[in-house]
């Protein structure tokens, strides 16, 4: 007998005995109707409309003072059958002028509510993780451009003499720019090997 598993049957019974799943309250004259405990697929969204309220994905970009308010804003909607409005500064004066909120949570499962808001928080933290390391791998990646920019530019300025420079510039005239001269100056040294041998420079002024 102590090795018999208990049924799934008895196990709906029990979970029945613990409470309804839907509650009838009586609030201000309406009745508000309070799911007692939301389904894996509830809470699963549920998180993610704390995560969208609080956190762009698309600039990385937290607001933890909104946190609260989108905590609010998705109980009312996954728990209640009131109707939430779209416009967020009227939705945000019912929540925080009305005892919704704690009207509710007076009727649904806590530790359910209290796992599901330690979730988002992780969450949170994790997103924020990812982005910090995105910003600092593309860091990074500028840095290494900008040190590999300078390196070359060190390169081709690295044989050419005040003479070079002086006789480029006459060269360039009226069209004098820093491109322009750059440009020469890769010239001047491809064409004479060295850029030292003060070679003729071709003047496209």
């Amino acid at each position: 007998m102590a090795n018999k598993k208990i049924s799934i049957k008895a196990l709906d019974r029990i979970a029945a005995e613990a409470g309804k799943d839907k509650v009838e309250v009586d609030w201000h004259g309406e009745t508000l109707v309070v799911n007692a405990m939301l389904t894996l697929g509830e809470s699963i969204l549920f998180i993610e409309s704390i995560m969208s309220t609080c956190f762009d994905t698309s600039t990385g970009e937290y607001h933890p003072e909104v946190y609260d308010f989108a905590v609010r804003s998705a109980t009312a909607a996954m728990y209640t059958n009131i109707s939430v409005p779209e416009n967020a500064e009227h939705q945000y004066k019912l929540l925080y002028k009305t005892d919704l909120i704690d009207t509710v949570t007076k009727y649904i499962n806590k530790e359910q509510y209290e796992e599901m808001l330690r979730a988002a928080a992780k969450k949170l933290r994790y997103e924020l993780d990812v982005n910090k390391q995105f910003i600092t791998k593309k860091l990074e990646e500028t840095a290494a451009g900008v040190e590999n920019l300078a390196n070359r530019v060190a390169e081709i300025f690295a044989d050419v003499t005040p003479e070079d420079v002086k006789k480029l510039t006459q060269a360039l005239g009226n069209g004098f720019s820093e491109e322009r001269l750059v440009q020469a100056i890769v010239g001047n040294v491809a064409g004479n090997g060295t850029g030292n041998n003060g070679g003729e420079v071709e003047n496209n002024g």
